[in-house]
């Protein structure tokens, strides 16, 4: 995603004429990957959140 981004910003960065159609497809596939990523990572916090609420339940330590 990375190395996408920075192929656009280096494609748009000193142009006067706006982003290319590569540029926009480069895009369209940054979106899909961000997607696909946050399919798997919305699931973890909310898990996450649910482990952190039964450790204060059940009276653990808070540690930084």
């Amino acid at each position: 995603i990375s190395q996408r981004l920075s192929a656009i910003n280096r494609g748009i960065a000193r142009s006067t004429y706006g982003p290319t159609g590569t540029n926009k497809e480069t895009m369209k596939i940054v979106k899909t990957q961000l997607d696909d990523i946050k399919a798997i990572l919305v699931p973890l916090q909310v898990e996450f959140q649910s482990l952190s609420d039964a450790l204060v339940e059940a009276g653990a330590p808070y540690v930084k």
